[in-house]
């Protein structure tokens, strides 16, 4: 089944788009000098998350960093116009098939206490919530959420 949205790396012509759809998401923002930090550090990817009928206007976006065992989403975020319409379960969906490439076994995630929506969205996609992480968000404390991915058979297509 072909999906209306595509994921594809971020370009630095997204970098200001990206920084609006930060701003309108995260109480806490990463700043432009962030975005553009993670755009460029080894072992991190920066994924742009589109519409398919426009692939170059970015309505979201989602940074992975990859260790040896695992994948560790550092962020996603969705334009506020877009919530709610599947995005971001195709963004984890694209982060899933991420990881089996990179032969990574697991993705781990942080989630503020207080975004009870991204923690549903998590908990729908499979993740658990392994740890609490005191004052990780400044004053508020967060989860870390962990998902144990599925070994692909050698035999499966993809």
């Amino acid at each position: 089944m072909q999906s209306d949205f595509l994921q594809r790396p971020v370009v630095p012509d997204d970098l200001e788009a990206l920084l609006r759809i930060e701003r309108r998401s995260h109480p806490a923002a990463w700043t432009r000098n962030q975005l553009y930090w993670f755009l460029h550090r080894p072992r991190v990817t920066f994924h742009a998350l589109t519409e398919r009928r426009y692939p170059k206007t970015p309505i979201g976006f989602f940074v992975v960093a990859d260790a040896p065992d695992k994948l560790y989403l550092a962020n996603l975020a969705v334009t506020p116009a877009w919530r709610r319409r599947g995005v971001a379960t195709f963004a984890l969906r694209e982060l899933e098939d991420i990881a089996r490439m990179r032969g990574r076994p697991a993705i781990v995630l942080d989630v503020q206490e207080s975004n009870l929506s991204a923690q549903l969205l998590y908990r729908k996609a499979g993740y658990l919530a392994v740890q609490v992480l005191r004052g990780h968000y400044g004053e508020e404390d967060g989860y870390r959420m962990r998902k144990e991915l599925a070994p692909v058979p050698a035999s499966s297509p993809r």
